[in-house]
Parts: structure tokens; sequence; C-alpha cells
């Protein structure tokens, strides 16, 4: 296992200096925006990224079997150092405190501590790949092509034999299970017979390749609910923001869901291929596709704000960094694609543009007619329900409700 300043260590590079302004990258038509930097450090395709709390550091898993670990807060984004160990390609990683908690083809998950580089514990289980890791600070939760999702004890100093790391299995898919979100219920603050912060409310999400969505106890591992028909296709990613849901599919398509009743109430449309990923940022929907293009959706209207071309194969994966120098902050897009292309990109700015392309107008209409019905729905809305209860928290400090992302709830950026 290699450690320190000889795992990866602290590496220089030639990249070209980009100082960010509105209307860096673009075209002249400003629809289409253009790569700041390209890094192509990793040997095999990028499967995966996750962004420390504080977004400061960014981390990618490769087919080359290899997790690299990056600084987002230099200019540009600079390498830390690699994590070597798993004997499979990498295909989902989180970060948590610090550590990053990485899956693999080999079936295994491994716990690193970042400041070393050394695997502190490797999770035994699952009998195919792991495709999604999360982690809530006591927990971790994985999903698997075994098609089954499992709970796993984050702390694992007095956990003696490996078998009981594991404290959970949700079986019920007949697919292979991709995304996975945990939401927590009421705290009752009472231990269960085994000594866990579980709570009877706490809820599993998880989706599949066979066409739905499930949605768990985490107290006692049964199904509650199946979503069917979500996509036209296998489900490839799931994200909770406040009280909606976003999906995306093999379908070409990306979906807005309200979280009460799992209504659909946008469609993004304008992808050729499978939209593999999404992330939400200040009232903007980020998707990367196997066509290889990476698109920004006004969330609210569905309406797409901006391509990025750059990419030559399909894109993976993405993060949203965002980065203050003296009084301007300025916003970051990283996606990475099957090339083991890494591609830094400027999007500040654009949750204030107006949408750059419109959508059919009968379609268009019928969204809008939708959304006020929604925003009417949301409007009576009580949250008495598990799938809601953190999305209401009180906040202070005056921040916006609508830019807070997954207040208790735990998915996989």
């Amino acid at each position: 296992m290699c450690t320190g300043e000889h795992c990866g260590g602290v590496v220089k590079r030639n990249y070209t200096q980009v100082r960010y302004t509105m209307g860096s990258g673009l075209t002249k038509e400003g629809l289409e925006a253009s790569p700041l930097t390209t890094i192509t450090e990793h040997q095999g395709g990028i499967n995966c990224m996750a962004l420390s709390e504080d977004s400061s550091l960014l981390v990618s898993g490769s087919d080359d079997r290899t997790v690299h670990m990056w600084s987002t807060k230099s200019e540009p984004i600079e390498n830390l150092g690699v994590l070597n160990g798993h004997t499979g390609f990498i295909q989902c990683a989180t970060v948590y405190d610090t550590y990053v908690i990485t899956g693999s083809k080999d079936t295994t998950i491994k716990k690193w501590d970042m400041a070393t580089a050394a695997c502190e514990y490797t999770y035994t289980g699952h009998t195919g790949r792991v495709n999604r890791v999360i982690c809530s600070g006591e927990f971790l939760f994985s999903t698997s092509h075994d098609k089954t999702a499992r709970a796993w004890l984050f702390h694992t100093h007095d956990v003696h034999d490996p078998s009981q790391a594991c404290i959970r299995v949700f079986e019920g898919h007949t697919g292979v299970v991709s995304a996975v979100i945990f939401v927590p219920g009421q705290d009752t603050g009472v231990p269960d017979d085994n000594g866990f912060n579980i709570n009877p409310s706490d809820i599993l999400i998880t989706a599949s390749f066979d066409n739905t969505a499930r949605v768990w106890s985490f107290d006692t591992a049964q199904c509650l609910k199946v979503v069917e028909d979500a996509h036209d296709g296998a489900i490839l990613y799931l994200r909770v923001v406040n009280r909606l849901m976003y999906t995306t599919g093999t379908d070409n398509y990306a979906k807005c869901w309200a979280r009460d009743g799992l209504e659909n109430t946008r469609t993004y449309k304008d992808h050729t291929d499978s939209v593999t990923a999404a992330r939400f940022h200040n009232g903007v929907l980020y998707t990367v596709c196997n066509d290889g293009i990476v698109r920004a959706f006004d969330a609210k209207s569905g309406s797409l704000k901006r391509k990025f071309l750059g990419h030559k194969n399909a894109v993976t994966c993405l993060a949203v960094c965002v980065n203050q120098q003296e009084d301007q902050v300025y916003t970051r897009l990283v996606t990475g694609d099957n090339n083991g292309i890494l591609i830094v990109w400027n999007a500040t700015g654009i949750s204030s543009e107006v949408p750059m392309v419109t959508m059919d107008q009968e379609y268009q209409c019928k969204q809008n007619q939708r959304l006020e019905e929604l925003n009417q729905h949301l409007d009576d809305y009580v949250a008495d329900d598990p799938l809601t209860k953190s999305s209401t928290t009180s906040l202070g400090g005056g921040m916006n409700t609508d830019e807070i992302d997954n207040l208790g709830i735990i998915d996989d950026d």
C-alpha cells in the first residue's frame, strides 16, 4: 500500500491558467461551452466522482483500479495523491470526514484514510460489482450487481468478524441495483435491540435495472413501496433536493418527481443516449450523457440553458465545485468520461441566465401547467411522512431553502 507523498504525491503540471470571467469558455453564440482545462492522469475510463463536504477535495475512480484525489481550491485543480488496492475497476466513491470510501468490480468496499492513503478496512459480502456507496456517518449503504442493497457499520474498530460489519440486506429487486438514497426519519433517541441508532421511520430508496424504484424500512429491511416504470428502461441515478427527487435512465431522459406521492412533474429532454448522472446546483440541473454532451437545464422549467462540448466519448460522472476568490464566487463543473479524460468547465452565472433553448410550445405549456399544480400542492403540504421530514428543517442565517441540497438526506455525492 503506498502512502503519503509516495502515493501519487503532489503533481505539478503545465496547465493553461484560466481567469474565470463571465463568458469564458463560451462560443460566440453563447449556448455551447468549451473546456477550460483537460486532464489525462487516469489510464482508464472514469466511472465516478465525489466531493468532500466543503467541496475542497474531489475524488475520481477509474477502470485503471485507482482513485485520484484532487484539490479543487488550487488553480488549476491539483493532484494530491492516488489510492491503490482494489483488484477490480472502481465503480463508485464517496467522501466522509477524513475518509474516502470506494466500491469496485472486485465486490469489495474499502475505507481509506485520505491523509495517509492507507486502506483502514475492507468490507466483504456482496457477490457482484458494487455500484454505489453512501455514508451517513454511522452507516454505509451500498448497491450491487448481485441485485441487493446492504447496510454496513461505518465504525469498525470493534468489528472482529468481517461478517458482522453488514447489518442489513435489502432483497427484492429482480435486476442490478444501481442508485441508493438514505432518508433519516424522526430521531427517537432510543437505540434498537443491537444498540444501533436506527429509527422506525428511517427510509432507504433504491433504483434498479428492473425499471423500478423501491422504498425500504431501514429498521426492518422490508420493502414498503414499489414504483414501477419510472423510466422506460434502467434507472441509473437518484438525487433528492428538498421535496423533489431527480432520476436519470437509459431511456434518454432525466426526470423530476415530487417525493410526496412520487409524481413525475418534469422531464428533461434533448439527450440522444442514456443519461448516466445528474447534479443540482443553484436552480440548475446538470446532466451527463453517453452521447458525449454535458447539459445544463433550468431545473424549474426544464428548458435547456447550455451544452458543454469537448468530450469525445460517453460522459459518466460530474461534480459542481464552488470557489471564492476575494469577493467573487466562481462555479466550476468537472466531468469525466469513459476514455479517462477529466474536463473542467466554467459554469459561473448559468443560474442567472435566461434559458437559451426553448422546448416545443405545447410540451412547455403542459410542463408549466403541471408545475403550477405542483407548487399549489406543495403550498398545502404537511410533513407527516418520513420521506419529507428532513427537507422541512428550519434553516438559519437567511439561507434560501431552494438552494439547500439534501437536508439530512444522504445520497451519492
